[in-house]
């Protein structure tokens, strides 16, 4: 089944049966399925989100033409399969007669940038929200506490940069991966997912614009950044509120209370702010965990909707 059906995708075209081709032609190299799962639905999650294991990796003494024909044929996206199954028949034929093939083995950038796509890691059942939000907020905790013990040492503002370039690297990377599997997530997921991507470039922007450049300035410098990104995660609650029963509105008054105090708390900014950031965000988590727990009703209030968010709850 190629991705596009997998997804419920309307207007499906002669690119899903080129897949299935390929799925076979998988099986013929390797003995087994481009993709194996206890489930069903682990399996089809598999197929919307995941590469194949190329088919040399497998058996090494496959032609490399015809892995590279295989998984020409497997690409997630139609249009970047086969233009028709009389091109695809072409490639077999050539092979078959012992002639170049059309297509070529991704090259180690194409690898990289397909990783980056489709190996995007898949939470298991019974991983949810919560368990990403302690994933992303160790990473902040170490950013801040580091932020804290900076400042009490007299350091200058250049170690404070070599600790926000790979957070803020790390962000974005987060955020990417997560758009780029934004199928796989329900509408509320995917508005959730939207918001923190904003909301994290907007955090990036603000540190360009009021942190000093000068690796010479002293570390105390980043206290001038917590009132405002106080500010900016509680703008981002307030936006998120409409559609998490209004709970997002009373952290959203939290985190402006939290601005002001930051505003006064002096070298102790970072510390106050993970004291407040840390617990809200975990149970903020939970509770979106808690409303997507169970599939979503179909329009005529019949069957439930076996979405891949769904699939990703178990």
């Amino acid at each position: 089944m190629a991705p596009e059906q997998a997804r419920g995708d309307k207007g499906l075209t002669t690119a899903g049966d080129v897949y299935s081709l390929g799925a076979i032609l998988y099986q013929l190299l390797t003995g087994r399925p481009p993709f194996l799962g206890a489930t069903m639905f682990e399996i089809l999650k598999q197929v919307i989100e995941q590469a194949p294991t190329d088919p040399l990796t497998l058996n090494a003494e496959a032609p490399a033409d015809l892995a590279a024909v295989c998984m020409k044929c497997l690409e997630k996206k139609p249009e970047d399969r086969y233009a028709s199954a009389e091109e695809l028949a072409g490639d077999l034929e050539a092979f078959a007669a012992g002639r170049s093939v059309s297509v070529r083995r991704l090259g180690v950038w194409s690898q990289v940038w397909r990783a980056i796509r489709h190996r995007v890691p898949t939470p298991k059942p019974e991983e949810s929200w919560v368990a990403f939000a302690v994933n992303a907020l160790a990473v902040v905790i170490v950013c801040h506490s580091t932020f804290y013990f900076l400042i009490v040492s007299g350091s200058r503002m250049k170690w404070v940069w070599v600790a926000l370039v790979p957070y803020f690297v790390f962000s974005v990377v987060v955020r990417v991966r997560m758009l780029l599997r934004s199928a796989a997530y329900d509408t509320w997921e995917r508005l959730s997912i939207v918001n923190f991507t904003g909301q994290t470039a907007c955090i990036i922007g603000l540190a360009l614009a009021v942190l000093p450049f000068d690796p010479d300035a002293p570390a105390k410098a980043v206290l001038v950044w917590y009132p405002p990104l106080a500010m900016l995660f509680a703008l981002g609650m307030f936006v998120q509120g409409g559609s998490t029963r209004g709970t997002n509105y009373l952290f959203s008054f939290l985190y402006i209370v939290l601005g002001v105090v930051l505003r006064y708390s002096g070298t102790a900014a970072p510390l106050v702010f993970l004291a407040v950031h840390t617990p809200s965000i975990l149970f903020l988590a939970r509770q979106a965990t808690a409303m997507h727990r169970k599939p979503e009703p179909a329009a005529d209030g019949a069957d439930p909707v076996w979405n891949a968010s769904t699939v990703a709850k178990g």
